[in-house]
């Protein structure tokens, strides 16, 4: 487990760069470039702990991707949106009641890079389930402790999933490595077998909705113990990332609800672009 930690301490790290050159720096600062730079090298330390000898398949794919969507989101941030706290950060999240208290730069900054589905701002994913009701209803001190009690059950739940999918599922592409994966011989690994397809179709489902939007969902879950149980923004400022799987029961719910690059590639500033770029 040495090698995920490690992953998860990397993407630890990128956030809080990435947060620091939000709140401190200019649209155009040449900050911004050397802190993206030492973030493509914090990206590819990561890939290069694929390399690592305990680590298997489908941890490295999984962390591998979440890195680069990370990566993709920040860069995004820091050059296409040109964001800073104070001009694209002014929409309170899905759920915020009014009396929720002032938010603050750097925790409006930390919220928006932890967050690849633009929690807070204007171009928000549409569907963003919002914070639960029964947290409106209590004294702030109750509100925070059930939310960091909810939350952290959560990650919890989601820690053993991830560990559960990717145990069972490095077992049973073990016994197939041979057949649909071969070293051996480079033709077969484009060969078009219709079992050969179908796996490796399954495979990159399962690292993807297994995996990666798991990863992106507990590391989102985390920041926001830390910044409730820190005290330097309110639980009302951290609704959900992802709806409920049961809410994706037509084509263009399920498409808003996997759909995990929608922030990230938002480019530009046009309505049209928000409109196309919504799920």
């Amino acid at each position: 487990m040495l090698a995920p930690a490690l992953s998860f301490a990397l993407l630890t790290l990128q956030i809080l760069l990435a947060t620091t050159v939000l709140e401190k720096t200019k649209s155009r600062s040449l900050y911004r470039y050397t802190g993206m730079l030492v973030i493509i090298l914090i990206t590819y330390a990561q890939h290069s702990l694929q390399n690592y000898p305990r680590i298997n398949a489908t941890w490295g794919a999984s962390l591998g991707v979440t890195h680069f969507i990370y990566a993709v989101h920040l860069a995004s941030l820091l050059f296409l949106e040109k964001a800073t706290p104070k001009s694209a950060l002014g929409h309170k999240p899905t759920g915020a009641n009014k009396h929720s208290p002032p938010q603050k730069d750097h925790s409006i900054a930390f919220r928006l890079c932890s967050s690849t589905r633009g929690i807070g701002t204007n171009w928000q994913v549409k569907n963003i389930p919002p914070v639960p009701g029964v947290l409106h209803a209590r004294a702030p001190q109750r509100a925070t402790r059930g939310f960091l009690l909810r939350q952290s059950a959560i990650i919890c739940w989601i820690y053993c999933w991830l560990r559960v999918i990717h145990l069972v599922w490095n077992q049973y592409i073990q016994g197939l490595s041979q057949t649909l994966f071969p070293l051996e011989e480079e033709s077969a690994l484009y060969s078009l077998v219709l079992e050969r397809a179908i796996v490796r179709m399954f495979s990159g489902f399962v690292v993807l909705m297994g995996g990666v939007r798991a990863s992106l969902e507990l590391a989102y879950r985390i920041a926001s113990v830390l910044c409730v149980g820190l005290g330097v923004s309110g639980a009302q400022e951290w609704p959900p990332m992802f709806g409920s799987t049961w809410e994706a029961y037509t084509l263009r719910k399920f498409w808003g609800w996997v759909y995990l690059l929608v922030c990230p590639i938002r480019i530009g500033r046009l309505q049209s672009d928000v409109d196309i770029y919504r799920a």
